[in-house]
């Protein structure tokens, strides 16, 4: 499906290489080193394309992917909350340690992975219009009505810091998780620490799978 592309080391502006250069080093140190290969969209984001997505399978069984470049030098559209400017992250259960994986991965239009494609790309377009907050979740209404809702969780993987990567401004790693309907119903009654302490107790944090049941 061409989504895989080695894009370190190509020029594609002084601003965007030395930012995209201390992201990526920044997340390694939290994530563990990224792989070389990059889950790329042909057609950029702010054309309607799909986020890029580095790859991090060394922090948890599976992969951590974050988006590259919804945090830039200069103006950006995203709202800033409490966190400050972040990119975003999200879990799958499957190995994509190497290319023959995440590319097996890619070429199944059911997997989990492409599933995290289309919910970050979506929330990225989303964050620009709400501020996204760690604890808080959100129901994603389907294009189907005879489907049932996406609920998704937010928290935070790496906090702001005072490391002045972007201009003056900190830069933190916010994750989404797709969850059930009796989750987000038992949040809402809860609170958002008392659902990720019971997901994480059902080891399911801080995965998301195309397979899990409404």
């Amino acid at each position: 499906m061409g989504f895989l592309s080695k894009l370190f080391g190509r020029k594609t502006g002084a601003d965007w290489t030395e930012i995209a250069d201390e992201k990526r080093a920044h997340f390694a140190k939290h994530l563990g080193e990224p792989t070389d290969s990059v889950i790329f969209s042909p057609l950029p984001f702010q054309f309607g394309g799909m986020v890029n997505l580095w790859v991090f399978p060394n922090k948890i069984p599976g992969a951590i992917l974050t988006t590259m470049q919804l945090v830039a030098p200069g103006r950006t559209d995203q709202k800033k909350g409490p966190l400050g400017k972040y990119e975003l992250a999200m879990a799958v259960k499957e190995d994509l340690s190497t290319v023959e994986q995440l590319q097996a991965e890619s070429d199944n239009p059911d997997s989990s992975l492409n599933l995290v494609r289309r919910l970050i790309t979506a929330i990225s377009g989303y964050s620009q219009m709400a501020v996204l907050q760690p604890g808080e979740t959100a129901e994603l209404p389907t294009e189907d009505p005879e489907e049932p809702s996406i609920y998704l969780l937010f928290d935070t993987i790496i906090k702001p810091d005072n490391a002045t990567l972007i201009g003056n401004d900190t830069l933190a790693l916010l994750l989404i998780m797709k969850i059930t309907k009796q989750d987000f119903v038992y949040k809402e009654t809860h609170g958002g620490e008392a659902l990720i302490k019971q997901l994480k107790e059902a080891k399911r944090y801080p995965y998301t799978q195309a397979s899990q049941s409404q």
